[in-house]
């Protein structure tokens, strides 16, 4: 993924983890200083017992909390959100 985004030494790019129900903090520490996010994760399962609880929140508020924390850096110009 390196030299697909054409940085192959690894300065340009950076890989961050947060969980997408994390308090506003962590995701603030995790944007800070960029110029864009790219979003890539949510929960996946093969079951659930509870579609809304289990898959549908978690996806909203990790959502609302990456964009939050995009319009709150100040320097984040671009979402990519997948």
């Amino acid at each position: 993924l390196y030299e697909v985004c054409g940085d192959p030494d690894r300065k340009l790019l950076e890989f961050v983890e947060v969980d997408l129900e994390s308090d506003a903090e962590k995701w603030d520490a995790a944007v800070k200083g960029c110029d864009a996010c790219i979003h890539t994760a949510g929960p996946v399962k093969l079951t659930v017992d509870d579609v809304q609880k289990e898959l549908l929140d978690p996806i909203l508020k990790g959502i609302a909390n990456v964009f939050g924390a995009c319009q709150r850096s100040g320097t984040v110009k671009r979402v990519v959100y997948t």
